[in-house]
């Protein structure tokens, strides 16, 4: 399980474990008494974009739409440029 502030996902190496995991998930919550929000909650997805990241089951990858972004952005020509650059891709990782 990953926890990004109020999101969390729960992943499975094998798709066997996933009820398994999940159940482990459901007892830490109520431990503390934490709640979900039943909108917002997305069971059994194989692949979905979370927090402008895709993640699937070859793991958290870059957003497509971001790399497409950069792609089609012209080739640096100065200084200024270069460092857009590289903040654009920093913002990848």
């Amino acid at each position: 399980m990953e926890v990004y502030v109020d999101y969390m996902i729960v992943k499975n190496k094998v798709e066997g474990d996933h009820s398994r995991n999940l159940q482990k998930m459901f007892e830490i919550l109520r431990a503390f008494s934490m709640n979900l929000n039943l909108r917002k909650c997305v069971f059994g997805v194989r692949s979905e974009k979370f927090l402008d990241f895709m993640i699937s089951h070859r793991g958290i990858e870059a957003n497509p739409d971001k790399i497409q972004a950069i792609q089609d952005m012209k080739p640096p020509r100065n200084v200024r440029e270069v460092q857009r650059l590289r903040g654009c891709i920093a913002a990848l990782g």
